[in-house]
């Protein structure tokens, strides 16, 4: 197998409906560059791992889950559970039944996009150190262990990148660089994604991990990816590449394409805004890009939904996805205010693919609004959710 400089891993536990955008924009910018790289999605390995390799509690619910479970992953792969909302509802929760009995004896609880730990705790750095210098008592261990590790000494990295980005993969991702430290001692670590970013405002949170984690990175990965490898710098947008991801078989009905516009808010201006308080500027695709992106990638994957992942989809954005539709369903958050106080738009957004648009409407006391600096009026509130109906 020929060597790779670096390999990208999506730990656990995130949402295993769909791939992570993350590794695969940071693959596509390697790639623009002819550095080789491989992709790994730990997250749904590691689920399928657990779920066809333990044996479930001897409660009567347990067993039965367990004799079902091909047939609730399959259908979790069939767009007909989706219209059935018991059968949906029966599938997870037994899906959820076993990995949640992957890890009960130490008081640890998998779920389908959680993870809990009775013991440990994600936002305490000693915690994490602890999982780092105690892989084995992680429930994924085994995966990392007979299945992620071997890939990786096949590919013999010089770096190993981790995404992470939610909570629930922290503990899982800190006991997968631990057994990193102790089995591959040679290779450099590069951590980053949004929860990295966050944590990174904290003074001193790097140096606390300096002997587990070569390098961390803040905001968007490519440029500390590129430097690091000793490329020339992110110039021109480049295409996310999602041919490694492609094959895994996601609990879903078909393939969906996760998909950044923007990082940041167009807004930042909400009194409770992260953005802000991390000081992370609105660095938006041009929408042309993003329009022309989004088209090259529906041609390649052949999407049955697209998720767009913007913490609110500009209005540049939507007007560009009307008049150019990507070819696919999608979705994504909103800000509540024009064009979607147009009720000719919201039909012409209904045309163009548009099948769900999330919206946070957190009071509905105009001075709470204002309070929170939220930029909206009840009033046009009340005017979209109507166009929206």
């Amino acid at each position: 197998m020929m060597k790779v400089p670096i390999l990208l891993i999506h730990p656990p536990v995130a949402k295993p409906s769909e791939p992570p955008a993350g590794v695969a924009r940071l693959a596509g910018a390697l790639r623009a560059r002819q550095v080789a790289c491989k992709v790994i999605d730990a997250n749904i390995e590691g689920m399928t791992y657990l779920l066809n390799h333990s044996m479930p509690a001897e409660d009567t619910w347990s067993r039965r889950a367990y004799r079902h479970r091909d047939l609730h992953l399959a259908a979790l792969r069939r767009p007909d559970t989706y219209t059935c909302s018991d059968a949906y509802r029966r599938a997870v929760a037994d899906v959820n039944r076993l990995l949640a009995g992957t890890g009960a004896s130490d008081g640890i609880r998998v779920g389908l996009a959680d993870y809990r730990d009775s013991a440990l705790s994600p936002v305490r750095s000693a915690d994490l150190r602890y999982a780092a210098r105690h892989p084995e008592k992680n429930p994924f261990h085994a995966y990392y262990r007979n299945v992620l590790l071997p890939r990786i000494f096949r590919n013999e990295p010089a770096w190993v990148g981790l995404s992470i980005n939610f909570l629930s993969q922290a503990l899982c991702a800190f006991a997968l660089i631990g057994l990193l430290k102790q089995t591959c001692p040679n290779i450099k670590l590069i951590a980053g994604g949004g929860l990295i970013t966050s944590w990174m405002q904290r003074p001193g949170f790097a140096d606390a991990f300096s002997n587990l984690v070569d390098h961390m990175a803040a905001g968007p990965g490519e440029a500390a990816l590129l430097k690091r490898l000793g490329c020339r710098p992110a110039g021109a947008p480049c295409l996310p590449d999602y041919r490694d991801l492609m094959p895994q078989r996601y609990l879903s009905p078909g393939f969906i394409l996760p998909f950044s516009a923007s990082a940041g808010c167009w807004w930042r201006r909400c009194a409770f805004c992260p953005e802000q308080a991390e000081r992370q500027p609105f660095r938006p695709l041009p929408h042309t890009e993003a329009v022309r992106q989004l088209g090259r990638l529906c041609r390649q994957t052949a999407p049955v939904l697209i998720h767009l992942l913007d913490n609110a989809v500009s209005p540049a954005l939507l007007k560009a996805l009307t008049a150019n539709p990507p070819g696919a369903p999608w979705y994504g958050f909103v800000r509540i205010g024009a064009p979607l106080d147009d009720a000719a738009f919201c039909k012409r957004l209904a045309a163009a693919g548009c099948a769900m648009l999330q919206i946070g409407l957190e009071s509905g006391h105009q001075p709470v609004l204002d309070r929170l600096n939220k930029g909206v009026r009840l009033e046009t509130a009340h005017r979209v959710l109507d166009n929206l109906r």
